[in-house]
């Protein structure tokens, strides 16, 4: 009987080779499927920011546009600080007033300056028009979501002077409604160590509360 000698298996060589390509494969599907884990990881992340961010939007515009800016607050603030608020173009305090109660809305601060605005969180107090939310009692929440640091946070007011106001004629200083603008920046930690994913938004109302 006769072995047939060219039934022969692979060689070494071609053992490595075939090895090779296919760690060579492994390692490229490996790092799509890692690359394509990332970016929906990350496009997650980004739709958890943007959500978050317009929550906290809608949980302060409810009920707003039937209040009145309210600027003896300012000056109640003014009293106690050498800035003058509504003098700026923009500023991280929005006090506003309706029947029963007043609100005011800020950017937070540092424990040794609370309104100076260095924070990363948008604060609210609630008060009756008796209380006053510059009280170190008074009760101030934060209301940002988890993961979710604010950057930036400006109101524009317009007018920035009550428009109750009359001049020395008795006729009024400002005479238009009421509005302000509201800019957010906000941050949020991405899908990679030290990433950070940002988003801006901006919005604009009119009071619809004017009454003389």
């Amino acid at each position: 009987m006769r072995l047939n000698k060219n039934n022969q298996g692979f060689s070494l060589m071609e053992l490595l080779v075939v090895m090779a390509i296919f760690a060579v494969t492994i390692t490229l599907a490996l790092d799509i499927f890692m690359t394509i884990t990332v970016l929906e990881k990350r496009t997650i992340r980004q739709q958890e920011l943007e959500n978050n961010s317009q929550l906290l939007l809608d949980a302060f515009m409810i009920n707003i546009e039937s209040a009145q800016i309210d600027y003896d607050f300012y000056e109640e603030y003014l009293a106690q600080s050498s800035e003058d608020e509504l003098a700026k173009e923009y500023t991280h305090i929005f006090a506003f007033k309706q029947i029963f109660a007043k609100t005011v809305i800020r950017l937070s601060g540092d424990a040794l300056d609370p309104w100076s605005g260095s924070g990363n969180n948008i604060e609210i107090c609630s008060a009756m028009i008796e209380g006053n939310c510059l009280e170190p009692t008074s009760n101030w929440q934060t209301f940002s979501y988890d993961n979710l640091s604010v950057a930036d946070a400006r109101f524009y007011l317009q007018p920035r002077t009550d428009y109750m106001e009359r001049n020395a004629n008795g006729v009024f200083i400002e005479n238009h409604q009421s509005m302000f603008t509201f800019f957010m920046k906000s941050e949020a930690p991405g899908s990679r160590s030290g990433e950070i994913l940002s988003l801006e938004i901006q919005t604009s109302l009119s009071l619809k509360n004017y009454q003389r």
